[in-house]
C-alpha cells in the first residue's frame, strides 16, 4: 500500500529572533506560503489608528463652553459670575506674574469683587493661586456687613462641557476701605498644559467664577 507524501515545509527565520530559532509552516498544495504570525509577534499590527490629537479650533468646542469664553469679554458683569482669559500661559508662569480680573457684582447694585491670580510651575502641569477680593463702592454704606457666601471656580475644559477643572470654597468679609482690602486665597491644580492639554488651547486658559449663597452674619 502507497502511503501519501508528508507536506511540504516551508523553513523560515525572522531577524527579530534569535538566528537559531526558526518555526516549521506548512506549505498547501498549489497556495502560497503565510508566515505564522508567532514569528512576528514583535511586530506591530499593519494598520494602527493615527494618534489622538486635541482639538486646536473653537468650530469643535462645545457651544456652551462657546458661551462662557464669550464672556470673558463682559466688562462688569452684574451676576455674580466672572470668565476670566489668561493668555500667554507659559510667559506668565515662568515670570510668576499677578494677574487682576475686571471687576464683577455679586448681584446689581451688590457687592464688588476681583480676582487676583498667579500661575505657578508644578512639574508638568501648573496650580493655579486664585484670591478673591472684595472692593470697596460708593455705595458700601446700603450694604450689610460683614457677609459670608460660597465660592465656585472652575478651569474650563475648552472642548467639551465636561470635566472642568473646580474648586468649592467659603469666603468671609468686613467691609473694605480704600486702604484695606479683604481676600481669600484658593489653589486649583491643572495636571497637564501640554499641546494636547484641553484646558490650555492656545497657550490660554479661561477660569470662571461663581459666587453662591450670600448671606450676612450678625
Amino acid at each position: 500500500t502507497l502511503k501519501p507524501d508528508p507536506p511540504k515545509l516551508l523553513q523560515r527565520q525572522t531577524d527579530s529572533l534569535d538566528s537559531s530559532v526558526s518555526q516549521a509552516v506548512p506549505l498547501p498544495d498549489n497556495k502560497p506560503a503565510i508566515p505564522s504570525r508567532a514569528l512576528y509577534s514583535n511586530t506591530p499590527p499593519l494598520s494602527q489608528p493615527p494618534p489622538a490629537r486635541a482639538p486646536q479650533t473653537s468650530a469643535l468646542t462645545d457651544s456652551y463652553v462657546l458661551e462662557l469664553i464669550r464672556r470673558a469679554g463682559e466688562r462688569y458683569p452684574t451676576s455674580g459670575e466672572r470668565v476670566m482669559r489668561i493668555s500667554r500661559v507659559n510667559k506668565v508662569m515662568l515670570e510668576q506674574s499677578t494677574l487682576f480680573s475686571e471687576p464683577f457684582l455679586s448681584t446689581q447694585d451688590g457687592y464688588q469683587l476681583r480676582l487676583q491670580v498667579v500661575l505657578l510651575s508644578n512639574q508638568t502641569g501648573l496650580r493655579v493661586k486664585i484670591a478673591l477680593e472684595i472692593m470697596p463702592t460708593d455705595y458700601d454704606a446700603k450694604l450689610q456687613w460683614p457677609v459670608e457666601g460660597s465660592v465656585k471656580y472652575y478651569v474650563l475644559n475648552q472642548m467639551h462641557d465636561f470635566a472642568h477643572i473646580n474648586l468649592d470654597d467659603h469666603f468671609f468679609f468686613s467691609r473694605p476701605t480704600r486702604t484695606s482690602i479683604s481676600s481669600k486665597s484658593s489653589i486649583l491644580t491643572v495636571p497637564n498644559i501640554d499641546s494636547n492639554s484641553p484646558y490650555c488651547v492656545n497657550n490660554t486658559l479661561f477660569i470662571r467664577t461663581q459666587i453662591l449663597n450670600l448671606s450676612n452674619v450678625c
